[in-house]
């Protein structure tokens, strides 16, 4: 029982470590994109270039990772959190395969990512926090 108490704990806080770690990303990223526009704007792929405006992309994406590393660290719904970072890191990897020596790092994330939904549920529904006697 009490090793089964240690491996419980220790999911739990691998799960925040990671929570964490995937949060920074995107919260850094949109704080960067809203301080520095110009480094960022490169990363949208022409075609959607073509019909929205970098200003409202760069808005919207920043916002988006805004919301998206505060729900990872809130800890509700971890799973759909990080699949949802999954998509979009991704997306971004797939839309800029031609700056692949940069974005090898978000593949990267997009791997924890996933390793993060699967000890998401985990959390959510198999380990409960057990208290040390």
């Amino acid at each position: 029982m009490e090793a089964l108490s240690l491996l419980n704990n220790r999911v739990l806080l691998a799960t925040r470590i990671l929570r964490v770690g995937l949060a920074f990303s995107f919260l850094y990223a949109a704080y960067a994109s809203f301080v520095d526009p110009t480094s960022w704007a490169a990363f949208f792929p022409s075609w959607i270039t073509d019909s929205v405006s970098t200003k409202t992309l760069l808005w919207v994406s920043g916002v988006g990772e805004l919301v998206l590393g505060a729900w990872l660290l809130s800890g509700w719904r971890v799973t759909i959190a990080s699949l949802v970072a999954v998509v979009g890191l991704l997306g971004i990897v797939a839309g800029n395969m031609g700056q692949f020596v940069i974005l090898f790092r978000d593949l990267s994330l997009a791997i924890v990512a996933v390793a993060l939904a699967v000890l998401g549920t985990v959390e959510n529904s198999l380990v409960t926090p057990v208290e040390e006697e």
